[in-house]
């Protein structure tokens, strides 16, 4: 067969009418291998995503932000950010844990391959993590700029206007469920054996009065240490 070309790869060779057929095969044969990795870690990566169950309570504790999201998601994301070979926890990467919970936070069960849903985003409140909420309200605090959170909510980074209007709803309501619970108003923030700082703003009494007699106006502040255990 005059018209064949033997191409050898490694102890394979292949039959094929020119040698040019013969690379390309090869590359296509490599590019298949690696996309075909990429799948397979993409899959178990994203079994251990849809597994993810998270909620908000109104307010975040300590390493809220690594139990949001799979230990693989978080070493996948490291070893691309920092390298396959380092020998440093993701966790302790404020950017791993960003990246991670973002991933979470925009990942969908299905496409929606419908043209009306093109551009869209749909987020599933089990999957919201730490960051996505807590930079909403910190914009929220600062701007108090709906179009701000809605600029970053299309950016997949936060959640949407109306859902922080239910969260902020939320949290008033656990607020005022503590104080009819223990019959005391005071910050939510407030915890025991801590040094605590308060301020006082209008300290009014008998504003109507007018005569300095008998109405008083003014600020106070005191500093102590919150013997309170909630």
């Amino acid at each position: 067969m005059p018209d064949l070309t033997a191409h050898a790869e490694g102890r394979e060779v292949r039959l094929v009418p020119q040698q040019e057929i013969g690379g390309l095969l090869s590359k296509v044969k490599k590019m298949d291998s690696a996309a075909w990795c990429l799948a397979r870690a993409a899959r178990i990566v994203r079994r251990e995503i849809l597994k993810e169950k998270n909620s908000f309570d109104g307010t975040f504790v300590s390493e809220c932000q690594k139990n949001a999201v799979p230990v693989s998601l978080l070493t996948l994301v490291g070893m691309i950010i920092k390298g396959p070979t380092t020998k440093i926890d993701p966790s302790d990467s404020q950017a791993c844990l960003t990246i991670a919970q973002l991933i979470v936070f925009n990942s969908i069960s299905r496409p929606r391959d419908r043209p009306e849903c093109t551009g869209s985003t749909h987020h599933i409140r089990s999957r919201e993590c730490p960051l996505p909420i807590s930079t909403v309200l910190k914009i929220h605090r600062a701007t108090r700029d709906r179009s701000l959170i809605d600029t970053f909510y299309n950016l997949g980074m936060c959640i949407s206007y109306d859902r922080f209007l239910s969260v902020s709803t939320e949290i008033t309501n656990s607020v005022i469920e503590r104080y009819e619970r223990e019959g005391v108003l005071c910050p939510s923030k407030l915890r025991g054996e801590l040094f605590t700082t308060a301020a006082f703003d209008n300290i009014d009494h008998n504003p109507s009065s007018t005569s300095s007699q008998s109405s008083f106006h003014g600020t106070a502040n005191f500093s102590c240490t919150a013997s309170f255990q909630w």
